[in-house]
């Protein structure tokens, strides 16, 4: 199972129990709704390059997974292309802000320092002594 979660300039994708991985994107987006929605593009993208083909994303976005899961079309127009895209992807499941602290942490880090980053398979020394 793997958590997908994006606040405006990073996307981060962990796996839950094991730690996979983290990657930070800083970026320009109009609105918290398009950067969850490129994240999850983003990041279903990266997982299969990484030769992850079954994973579950998933997101504090929850407008944006009902969406995905059809239960809602309230997204603007362009959030929606992004979204047809994700639709190749495994899952996506809703899940309480309360319990993605890694992605927030990790999404505080790039913010401050305005980073890029990537660890596969390794922990990045801002999320070690949370883990």
């Amino acid at each position: 199972m793997h958590t997908e979660i994006l606040t405006e300039n990073i996307r981060v994708v962990l796996q839950i129990r094991n730690f996979l991985g983290c990657k930070i994107i800083s970026g320009i987006a109009r609105n918290a709704e398009e950067a969850e929605s490129l994240a999850l593009l983003k990041a279903g993208i990266w997982t299969r390059e990484k030769g992850k083909e079954n994973a579950c994303f998933i997101s504090d976005a929850k407008v944006v997974i009902d969406c995905l899961k059809s239960n809602n079309n309230q997204l603007c127009w362009y959030n929606m292309s992004i979204l047809d895209d994700c639709i190749k992807f495994s899952k996506f499941e809703f899940l309480n802000r309360s319990f993605t602290y890694l992605a927030d942490i990790a999404a505080k880090h790039g913010r401050t320092n305005i980073v890029n980053g990537e660890w596969f398979e390794s922990i990045p020394y801002f999320l070690t002594e949370h883990l």
